[in-house]
């Protein structure tokens, strides 16, 4: 199905990708477990970031998190698997995530958290 779309990958690459993402093998196919748990360790993050994170933005309230095409969902996992303070949620596209967050203030001071945990700062 990748193929068809013009998408070239291994299944080496896809079976890291999907691990990565937190995806299991089940009876009937592969499937998110229903909830992952928190983490409240910055090392997952900190791999996650330094991984797929190229740049960072604050944007009013939002943040935004650039990555190389395919890298946003796996980023975007990592930042729901763990309390940050001053997030709302995020929502993860193929190569972007905007963080919503709860203020100017609370965005601008992810955004550097994200960028000094990502080695980007």
């Amino acid at each position: 199905m990748l193929g068809a779309q013009g998408i070239t990958a291994t299944q080496g690459t896809l079976s890291r990708d999907l691990q990565e993402m937190g995806v299991v093998k089940g009876a009937g196919g592969y499937a998110l477990p229903p909830m992952l748990p928190p983490t409240d360790s910055d090392g997952e993050l900190k791999v996650a970031l330094r991984t797929h994170c190229l740049a960072v933005h604050a944007a009013m309230n939002l943040v935004v998190l650039r990555t190389q095409p395919g890298g946003a969902q796996p980023l975007g996992i990592q930042i729901d698997r763990r309390p940050i303070e001053g997030i709302v949620g995020c929502v993860a596209g193929d190569d972007t995530i905007l963080v919503a967050t709860t203020s100017v203030r609370a965005a601008q001071q992810v955004a550097k958290d994200f960028a000094r945990i990502g080695g980007l700062d």
